[in-house]
């Protein structure tokens, strides 16, 4: 049987990396938040805890996430998801594509971020009217600034060149050790590489 081994150049490939956050309009319910009856009755902080709560109508929250995901569905329809999904690997003559295509979510995203942080005030204002009285004080108090939300709220991309080593690894170097460690998930995401190389170099 004959096997036609080729040699594939990972230098033709270009990465791409979605960076920033998203604030989720929530916060950390707390012990002090609940009537005393009720923090008697809760289970030692080792065995449970108490999870969160919304402090920010949901609602608002939902453009900013919708112009990010089009970064994400943008590089998915350009290339191959590498590194859990951190990541996307691109053949090099669609990474002007992406450039542009993530250069206009960039200026988007900032568009709705200043909007959303100008109407801040505003839609909390409107939203907690419709809460519970009792609960109104909770929710006031973990309700950040307008200056850390924005901090908190942001969008970036970084392109890098895969690049194949120049020499032998140095002594000591541990990359090949850790790469075997990773087993199964390691060779997907090369398998996922080598994909679009050899398509790359054949014309596909």
């Amino acid at each position: 049987m004959s096997t036609n081994i080729q040699t594939i150049n990972l230098d033709a490939i270009e990465i791409f990396r979605i960076s920033g956050s998203l604030w989720g309009g929530e916060a950390a319910l707390k012990p002090e938040d609940l009537d005393p009856a009720v923090r008697a009755a809760l289970p030692p902080k080792e065995l449970a805890s108490l999870g969160r709560k919304a402090i920010y109508p949901k609602e608002s929250l939902k453009t900013l996430r919708s112009v990010r995901y089009r970064a994400y569905m943008g590089l998915r329809r350009l290339g191959v998801s590498i590194f859990g999904g951190d990541a996307y690997a691109l053949d090099p003559a669609k990474a002007g594509e992406a450039v542009a295509m993530l250069s206009a979510v960039k200026s988007d995203f900032e568009a709705v971020k200043a909007d959303f942080l100008g109407g801040f005030q505003i839609r909390f204002d409107d939203w907690i009217a419709g809460v519970d009285p009792k609960w109104q004080p909770v929710v006031r108090a973990a309700l950040p600034s307008v200056d850390e939300v924005a901090r908190k709220v942001s969008f970036g991309w970084q392109q890098f060149r895969l690049a194949s080593p120049s020499s032998a690894p140095a002594p000591g170097d541990t990359l090949q050790e850790e790469v075997a460690g990773l087993g199964s998930a390691a060779f997907a995401q090369i398998a996922d590489l080598a994909k679009i190389a050899w398509h790359k170099q054949n014309g596909g």
